[in-house]
C-alpha cells in the first residue's frame, strides 16, 4: 500500500509541474513572438486537438450533430 501511496504522489508531482512548466513555456511564446506569432503557430495544434474530439466521438459511435473548431 505505501509503494502504491508514493507512486501516487510521484504522479501528482509530475503533473503538478508539468502543469507549472507549460504555463511558463505558453507565456514566454507569447512575450517573445507576439500575439499574431504565437496564435499562428497555435491554432494548426488547437484545430488537430479539436478534431481528434471529433475522432473519439465517430470511434465510439458517439452522435455529432455539429462540428465548431473556432
Amino acid at each position: 500500500m505505501a509503494s502504491f501511496l508514493t507512486l501516487l504522489a510521484l504522479i501528482a508531482l509530475q503533473l503538478a509541474l508539468l502543469y507549472l512548466a507549460t504555463g511558463h513555456l505558453n507565456r514566454a511564446a507569447y512575450e517573445r513572438l507576439g500575439k499574431r506569432l504565437y496564435l499562428a503557430f497555435m491554432f494548426p495544434g488547437v484545430v488537430v486537438h479539436e478534431l481528434s474530439h471529433l475522432v473519439g466521438c465517430w470511434l465510439s459511435r458517439t452522435k455529432v450533430h455539429a462540428v465548431k473548431l473556432f
